[in-house]
């Protein structure tokens, strides 16, 4: 069952939203979120515990690194670390007719579905959603079509 969405929940404006996470897409709101199920918040957690053992191994390994240096006397960076400076892309939306940008969003993964799948179940595209949309803030009475 589809919930509406309201945006005091998590940003305070649009812009904040836009910054915050990293979609624009002005012509077509984010009317809806999906409720969370049981097995997204067991793949959290999963990842969760994936990124800690793996930051205490890089940690382990900076320790070692920088004790190693420190007796040697020399601040050689050969084994830095490198952060990643690019993001995996953008997902974009264009019109077919005009070639105009209507949406991006900054992926969080490469290729991911997530991105596609929050671009176009999330936001109004049809007129069916508009409507939905338009009577929830008329009425307060949320009846999706999804």
């Amino acid at each position: 069952m589809t919930q509406p969405y309201r945006q005091d929940q998590f940003f305070k404006t649009e812009f904040e939203q836009f910054v915050r996470s990293c979609s624009y897409s002005p012509c077509h709101p984010i009317i809806r979120t999906f409720p969370r199920f049981k097995y997204d918040h067991l793949a959290e957690q999963s990842k969760t515990r994936r990124d800690l053992k793996k930051a205490a191994e890089a940690a382990a390994v900076a320790n070692q690194l920088r004790t190693e240096s420190e007796r040697l006397g020399k601040t050689c960076n050969k084994y830095k670390t490198r952060q990643r400076a690019l993001t995996p892309g953008l997902f974009t939306v264009f019109c077919g007719g005009c070639g105009v940008c209507l949406s991006f969003e900054m992926m969080p993964v490469c290729e991911s579905p997530v991105t596609a799948f929050r671009t176009f179940a999330h936001r109004a595209w049809r007129r069916d959603d508009f409507a939905t949309f338009q009577e929830f803030t008329d009425t307060g009475k949320w009846n999706d079509s999804i």
